[in-house]
């Protein structure tokens, strides 16, 4: 596919086209494919609890569905820049959660989907740390049946939510704002939470802070004990599942900008977001971006550059996780002899590519 510029505002590269810009649409989203397991990562992660008897074998996953609304999207959006400009690209990152979650009846579902996280629909279940929309941090959190209740199939609903949580502070019961974070200004925080040190919870008070993107239908067998507050993070757990790959494709643009689009400044940040995407388990783009790198790179340095030979590690990497084997086979031989001459028969690098080309070998 081609080459996007890299902007940070537009629709999620994996969002299918959009027929209807006025109403929100439901995708499903195949079981297998990198997507489902991205988010089935994200709802599992904390389903292992021993000190509540939970266990990842009394979930089962009915549906994931990918909500796609242009006004939400474009408000979400909106927000999370007006937030976000307070900071450097960097800095900006703690400021964004990908993914939080919010667990509701499944009568509700269609109006968050339409509506988003209206504070209407707020304090069913508490007001303890403020009159907002709360979300949290672990899906064990948010599966509470209390909190996503049973419909007269047994079945449960919670979302995966993209939000801007901003500057936040420890919430007040009942409280219709955060509290002021600059007395000169009287700006108020953005967001309130349950514990400033290790936030579980978090509350939201203005439109556009949280976009739900995913919505996840699930069983679960039996009656959990309730969740316990201030509970620490999982160890694998990431705020932002997309922290790097945003981050470095806000530095792509500002290399485009200073350097142009065909300089190796380019390539090297391209060749970045390509091993980040990778990691992410997005191999398709992974693909994609990296073969815009191997082009500037074939230009500035020639077919057999050592340089040259990095990307084409990583391209043929990628071609082997969507299931190519004979294209990264095909890549690899192309690294083997730069590598022999640039570094020579026993340096790591070299002998990493033998191996790999060993390995596809015995597994053809």
């Amino acid at each position: 596919m081609p080459w996007r510029a890299a902007n940070t505002d537009a629709l999620p590269t994996y969002w299918n086209p959009i027929m209807n810009r006025l109403n929100a649409e439901k995708f499903p989203v195949a079981p297998g494919s990198e997507e489902y397991t991205r988010v089935e990562k994200a709802f599992m992660l904390t389903h292992d609890d021993p000190s509540r008897d939970l266990k990842r074998t009394q979930f089962t996953i009915q549906s994931v569905e990918r909500i796609q609304n242009m006004d939400l999207w474009n408000s979400y959006v909106a927000k999370r820049k007006s937030i976000c400009g307070r900071k450097s690209p960097k800095d900006a990152q703690s400021l964004v959660r990908n993914w939080l979650f919010h667990g509701c009846s499944g009568v509700v579902t269609d109006k968050i989907v339409q509506q988003g996280f209206n504070r209407s629909f707020c304090g069913k279940n508490a007001t303890m740390y403020g009159k907002g929309v709360y979300f949290a941090r672990d899906a064990s959190y948010s599966t509470y049946p209390l909190y996503s209740q049973r419909d007269a199939n047994d079945v449960q609903s919670i979302f995966l939510a993209r939000v801007v949580v901003g500057e936040y502070c420890r919430g007040v019961k009942d409280a219709l704002t955060p509290a002021e974070r600059d007395a000169t200004t009287h700006a108020l925080y953005d967001s309130t939470v349950d514990d400033p040190q290790n936030p579980n919870i978090f509350v939201t008070y203005k439109d556009g802070q949280a976009y739900p993107e995913y919505l996840v239908k699930f069983k679960q067998d039996g009656n959990p004990p309730p969740p316990p507050n201030c509970k620490p993070a999982h160890p694998d757990y990431r705020p932002n599942v997309f922290s790097q790959c945003e981050l470095l494709e806000r530095s792509l643009a500002i290399d485009e900008r200073t350097y142009g689009r065909d300089h190796p400044e380019v390539a090297i940040t391209l060749t970045r977001i390509g091993t980040a995407y990778g990691q992410l388990g997005d191999h398709a783009k992974a693909r994609d971006v990296l073969e815009r790198a191997l082009a500037i790179n074939e230009r500035v340095y020639g077919r057999d550059h050592p340089q040259v030979a990095t990307t084409l590690f990583n391209l043929g990497v990628a071609h082997g996780a969507l299931g190519d084997m004979s294209k990264q086979r095909e890549l690899l031989e192309r690294v083997l002899p730069i590598l022999t001459r640039a570094y020579g028969t026993d340096h790591p690098h070299t002998k990493m590519c033998q191996r790999s080309l060993a390995k596809l070998a015995s597994s053809s």
